[in-house]
């Protein structure tokens, strides 16, 4: 295809690309779970691979434990063996050169049902290193008029549930839409719901 970083011998017109989306690619050469999870546990039980869907988010091919589809899990008493134990293969042989120079992942939690901004808030796990992770949950509620005159809920229009997340991304792909006439890979369209 081409040598090196000498791009004048790449011969475009061999490849025919007009009918293969982004998401078509990252798809494609994505880690595959099978392969990344090597054990898991759940509140000190085995777990699985299966346990874990495919979502496409703006980091990327990411997988989610206790998805939408799954029933809602939750755990019931603190310390490490009430909650999800992994122990995942970075395939480093698989990197890239990139941006980051670097190889490790980044996980989110996040509720079931809100849209995981995995760039802006995912923490990195770096790979080679045990990670531990406390998980604290705080619920704000804003006063009522009139000393705050926040919209309680805003109807979303690629979204079933309100969430600052939802609003977030909803607002940034109608930016991008407005400004191009295009979407990132990631960014809901009315297809998609």
């Amino acid at each position: 295809m081409y040598s090196g970083t000498n791009m004048l011998t790449f011969n475009h017109t061999k490849w025919n690309v007009s009918n293969v989306s982004m998401s078509d690619v990252f798809l494609k050469f994505a880690h595959r779970k099978k392969d990344m999870i090597a054990s898991c546990r759940w509140k000190g039980r085995p777990c699985s691979h299966d346990d874990f869907q495919l979502t496409v988010t703006d980091a990327g091919v990411c997988y989610t434990f206790n998805s939408r589809i799954s029933p809602n899990s939750s755990v019931d008493a603190s310390g490490i063996k009430h909650g999800l134990q992994l122990v995942l293969n970075v395939e480093q042989y698989e990197y890239m050169r990139g941006p980051h120079n670097a190889v490790g992942l980044k996980f989110l939690l996040h509720r079931q049902d809100d849209v995981p901004l995995v760039q802006d808030f995912g923490e990195n796990i770096p790979a080679g290193m045990n990670t531990f992770v406390a998980v604290t949950v705080t619920n704000e509620t804003n006063l009522p008029p009139p000393h705050g005159d926040c919209v309680k809920e805003r109807k979303l229009r690629y979204f079933d549930r309100y969430s600052q997340a939802a609003c977030y991304r909803e607002c940034r792909t109608d930016f991008v839409v407005h400004a191009c006439g295009c979407r990132d890979y990631y960014m809901p369209s009315s297809s998609t719901g």
